[in-house]
This record gives structure tokens, sequence and C-alpha cells, in this order.
């Protein structure tokens, strides 16, 4: 079955309000070094998780892949919000162009745009990011890596280890909701910012189902060693965790990624939840250039 759907760009970034029409169809550097009596390999696991996608060919045939479906936002700690919105990611190479579409004047969503060298995030008001926006412009590595939606993009760098070079390391495995996970240590190889950032696989069929994101900002020093003192870190963290994988174009690919944010400030704690679920997907639609551009 062919749906004809519109989709408008309207999240806030400058020069990025772009309508699409689409149809829509229902060698990195290895640490040797290993936990002991861990037998995979860092090899094994890229390979494993790799078919764990699909073949080679359905991979290599996508030329663009765009992903649709809901969102809903809830701040479960620091404030009250519970709606409900639409969410669309489309990618082709290394270029990811994500939107939450809320259509509320007090929250309108969330977009991310990389070419694969360059990032940004929109605006809730001139000069003004949303926390999660705010966060992944400050750690814009993390967008034009590809890492933010997981295989869910064709920019995922596990798919593309020759190109991206990532820098990684087994940590053997960790016991996360009860279950044992292979945990992987992705580093950035060029200008990876602040975050520290953790992998998680499936021991049955090595899907990936969980990436975190850590960073730690100390405050300044004070004027005195007493001031000094009173100083706090300041801790966020930025999880996605995928689940409910299904086929998508020929693809095991997560229905469900929830990503959640928090922060530790001062005197303040929050943490914001968007739970985007996808129905519909297509591929080698035409894109437009513009769709990846950043300014």
């Amino acid at each position: 079955m062919r749906v004809n759907t519109r989709v408008a760009v309207r999240a806030g970034l400058p020069g990025m309000v772009i309508s699409l029409v689409l149809p829509v169809f229902t060698s990195c550097d290895l640490w040797a070094a290993e936990p002991k009596g861990q037998k995979l390999t860092v090899d094994e696991l890229v390979q494993r998780h790799i078919e764990s996608l699909g073949s080679g060919e359905t991979l290599a045939r996508r030329r663009t892949f765009v992903m649709m479906g809901t969102c809903k936002n809830e701040i479960l700690v620091g404030g009250r919000q519970n709606i409900d919105g639409t969410a669309q990611l489309v990618s082709r190479g290394n270029g990811i162009n994500f939107l939450i579409d809320f259509a509320r004047p007090e929250y309108n969503g969330e977009q991310f745009v990389t070419d694969g060298k360059k990032a940004t995030t929109n605006f809730s008001t001139p000069g003004v990011r949303f926390p999660l926006a705010d966060f992944l412009f400050s750690q814009r590595a993390i967008l034009r890596e590809g890492l933010f939606g997981g295989a869910l993009t064709m920019a995922w760098p596990l798919i593309n280890v020759e190109e991206k070079k990532p820098i990684l390391k087994l940590k053997g495995t960790k016991k996360i909701d009860g279950r044992e996970l292979h945990q992987l240590e992705y580093r950035i190889r060029k200008r990876g910012g602040d975050a520290r950032i953790r992998m998680f696989f499936s021991p049955e069929d090595f899907s990936h189902v969980l990436t975190t994101y850590e960073v730690q900002i100390s405050a300044r020093l004070g004027a005195s060693p007493e001031q000094s003192a009173g100083q706090r870190v300041s801790r966020f963290k930025l999880e996605e965790r995928f689940a409910d994988f299904r086929d998508f174009g020929g693809l095991k690919l997560p229905a469900t990624w929830v990503v959640q944010f928090s922060t530790q400030k001062t005197g303040s704690t929050s943490l914001w939840q968007w739970t985007m679920k996808f129905d519909q997907s297509s591929e080698n639609q035409e894109v437009p250039d513009s769709f990846f551009q950043v300014n």
C-alpha cells in the first residue's frame, strides 16, 4: 500500500522550513585487551550486530531512509508535562534530519540536523534552546558521528566503521534491567566532545538496545577556597533505549525509541523523556540537499 504523506518541517531552525512529500511503505582502531574470560572480540560484536540488521545487499541498496511515527513527551522529574506529537527521522549517507512536532506554543518540538561535518539544533525562542537541544548542541559530535538514533539512521557508525574510524573497547557484560548485555565503549576519533559513550547489545542476537552518554562539568573556581568548596559538579546523562524490533524495508529495526535526558545541577534535578513509536518507513525517495544543510 502506498500513502502520500506531506510532512512539514517547522521546528525552528533558520532556513529549514521544508516540506517533503514521500510515498510511505507500511577499519576502526580496536583495543585488544578484553575482560578476563571473555571470548567475544570487537570485530565479532560489530559483525554480528550488522548481521542482526539484515543482509548486506539490503543495507547497500538504501540511498535515503525515512522513519515516521508518534512521540510522547513527559517530564518525569522537575516539572509536569505529558503531550503527544509526531516524529520523523530522515537520513541520507551521513546526513540526518530528526524532527519532533508537538505544535504547542509552549513547546513546539525538537529538530536536530547534521550533514556529517556540522550539526545544529533548534531554538525554543531566539537565542534559547530546550534542555535536550542545548545539550546536543554543546555535544555536537554525537550528531556529527551519527550516534543519535542508533541503527535507525544510515549514518549509524557501526555500519560505517571504515569511514568513521572510532576507537572501540569491549567492557564485558553489564546487568541492566535484569539482562546481561554486552558493553562497548565508543570514542569519537576527532572533536569527540566531553561525553563518555557506552553502547549495549543483546547477547541473543546482538541487536543494539541502549546507548548512554554521560558528561560532568565542574564549576569554575571561586575567588577564595571557601567559595570554591561550595561549587558543585553539573551532571548530564542522555540515554537511548531501543525495543520492539520489526521489519522495516527488509531490515530488523526498533519500532520503539525512548530518549531520556537527566540533569543534576546545584539545587535542581530534572528528567525528561521522549517515547517514539514508528509504524511507517520509506527508502530511496528523493530528499533535497537542503534537508541536511547546516548554516
